[in-house]
């Protein structure tokens, strides 16, 4: 139980004698054991462990060491770690939350774009595109996107082109019968010949249109039942 050496700046526990039962703490090896030892009339609290060691062949042979240390540098120990683990926790901290913020705003970022753009779209806007940035997923959803407003664009432009080309067919027989039925009305055609005549091109062209209305209905996908 003497101590034989003390590492401590002081050197307070050097020869003395150490209150430890062994035969009362060889079952709690590895724990750790507190209690004082008198010093002069001071008593100066301690920490010790055993530690077995064997110098034997057999089992039964060996002894232990108690490694003891002042109970009073265990607060100094922390608090000498303590400053140094609020750094190192506040500096993973920081970086956690750059790579964090850079990672949202990629994701974000092209999210918040594409957003606008399918709200453009879906006001008319049909030529909005939007760049291919941040990560591979959001590429390949802003490229998908380009294609499908490439395709509205192109299908927009030719119903345009389609419709404009009905109403100018549809115009020509329309002022041909307006034209004809109204000379008749005014009675502007007196000769027999040129009333048939007028007819003849009335019925023409309102067959035409029916013409061109049965073929609308043809494009027309059919329904369902």
């Amino acid at each position: 139980g003497t101590v034989l050496a003390d590492l401590s700046p002081g050197g307070e526990f050097t020869d003395l004698e150490l209150p430890i039962d062994l035969q009362d703490v060889r079952s709690s090896l590895g724990e750790w054991i507190s209690g004082e030892v008198d010093a002069n009339g001071v008593a100066l609290p301690f920490l010790a462990r055993l530690v077995p060691v064997g110098f034997g062949r057999t089992p039964r042979q060996g002894g232990f060491i108690a490694v003891a240390l002042p109970d009073d540098s265990t607060p100094e120990i922390v608090s000498d770690l303590l400053p140094r683990l609020l750094v190192s926790g506040l500096a993973g901290l920081a970086v956690a939350l750059l790579v964090g913020l850079a990672i949202t705003r990629s994701i974000y970022n092209p999210l918040r774009e594409l957003t606008a753009a399918a709200r453009a779209v879906g006001g008319g806007r049909y030529e909005t595109r939007v760049p291919a940035s941040g990560p591979q997923e959001a590429r390949e959803l802003a490229n998908a996107f380009n294609r499908m407003t490439s395709e509205v664009q192109a299908n927009e432009q030719t119903m345009q082109d389609f419709m404009a080309d009905v109403s100018h067919k549809l115009r020509t027989p329309l002022t041909s019968i307006r034209g004809f039925a109204q000379a008749l009305g005014d009675g502007m055609v007196q000769d027999e010949k040129q009333r048939l005549r007028s007819v003849q091109v009335i019925d023409n062209e309102a067959r035409r249109m029916l013409r061109l209305g049965e073929g609308l209905l043809d494009l027309l996908p059919p329904q369902a039942g």
